[in-house]
């Protein structure tokens, strides 16, 4: 099959990257305004592409596409695409910068599309699952993450995600905790009490050497889950030295999971009727090499929602990590909260 991809620009490359290991995919469709953005693009292509003029090109040359776009622009590119051929497509997260274009690109979906929530897949995340089955840890009581990166002080000039624009959704909070969002819901089993959260938030960074900064660089979102758990998540993008990175506990009945992107390989689990705690490892092979600043694993993560979500579209093959847009639609409520 022919996966088309709209917009080809950096989390492009992760798709692209990943939908080339694919068996079952034959070609890729690309898109952009820029055609450099093409070129550059298909150059990382071990499948054929074909370079498209317009979305009406690619609609018609592919069986599923991949919205790579600014998060403004999703719905008005599905919405294009859909006029010319009713294709599933993979959204990239949030669905969009507000709660009505989310609920308006969920209604016009076709079935089989899903919002891109690929840290479901992330190999830290499968052993954290695979242990709290095999140590029958139980519910989930507590979610706490610290996401931290350094990109508000590293770049300079302005990009589409600090303006205003955007909304809630591409600022520290909206951009960065909308994946740990989804996990409390995903292994909590779910969903927030989106009228009970509590956030704060501010903008170290102001200014660029090109005009002003319009979005948050750092915060925290605090809540619950209608089951009872809490949660609490700080994201931020103006860190610096050993903040830098995902820090991650979860706390279960009968124990509880630590991790720490400072030791990638590994895991800490805690007992609470045992006083050794203990450190499980998982294999740091990969498949693909991750970019600077992500968590590991994060590129073999798009490998393995692909795998689901072509699987389900050429052969209706239902999978229970793939995240339809009822989940996209949820945490878009929340970061309409913040």
């Amino acid at each position: 099959m022919i996966i088309g991809i709209v917009g080809c620009g950096g989390i492009a490359r992760a798709h692209v990257s990943a939908l080339c290991l694919n068996p079952l995919v034959t070609g890729l469709a690309l898109y952009d305004v820029s055609a450099d953005n093409v070129r550059l693009l298909s150059e990382i292509s071990t499948v054929p592409v074909i370079c498209c003029q317009d979305l009406k090109q690619l609609a018609g040359v592919s069986e599923g596409f991949v919205i790579c776009t600014p998060n403004h622009l999703h719905v008005s590119v599905a919405e294009e695409v859909l006029r010319y051929k009713q294709l599933p497509f993979v959204c990239e997260k949030p669905l969009s910068t507000d709660l009505n274009s989310a609920q308006y690109l969920q209604e016009i979906a076709p079935q089989g599309s899903i919002v891109s929530f690929n840290y479901r897949y992330n190999r830290v995340i499968d052993t954290m699952m695979r242990l709290r089955n095999e140590r029958d840890l139980g519910e989930l009581h507590f979610f706490s993450a610290e996401f931290n990166k350094n990109s508000a002080l590293t770049r300079h000039h302005l990009t589409w995600r600090d303006s205003a624009r955007q909304s809630k959704s591409s600022g520290a909070l909206g951009d960065l905790s909308c994946h740990l969002l989804d996990l409390f819901c995903f292994i909590g089993e779910s969903p927030v009490v989106v009228d009970g959260i509590r956030t704060v938030k501010g903008t170290r960074v102001g200014a660029k050497s090109d005009g002003r900064v319009e979005v948050d660089d750092n915060g925290y979102v605090m809540g619950s889950s209608e089951k009872g758990a809490y949660f609490r998540i700080h994201a931020s993008k103006s860190e610096t030295g050993q903040d830098l990175g995902l820090h991650m506990q979860l706390v279960f009945e009968k124990g509880e999971i630590r991790y720490s992107t400072h030791h990638e390989n590994s895991l800490l689990l805690v007992l609470f009727n045992e006083t050794d705690a203990e450190t499980v490892g998982f294999d740091g092979q990969k498949r693909l090499p991750d970019p600077p600043r992500e968590l590991p694993f994060w590129s073999d993560s798009f490998i393995h929602l692909h795998d689901d979500w072509c699987a389900l579209i050429k052969y209706g093959h239902a999978a229970p990590k793939l995240a339809d847009l009822s989940s996209g639609l949820h945490i878009q409520e929340i970061i309409e909260a913040f």
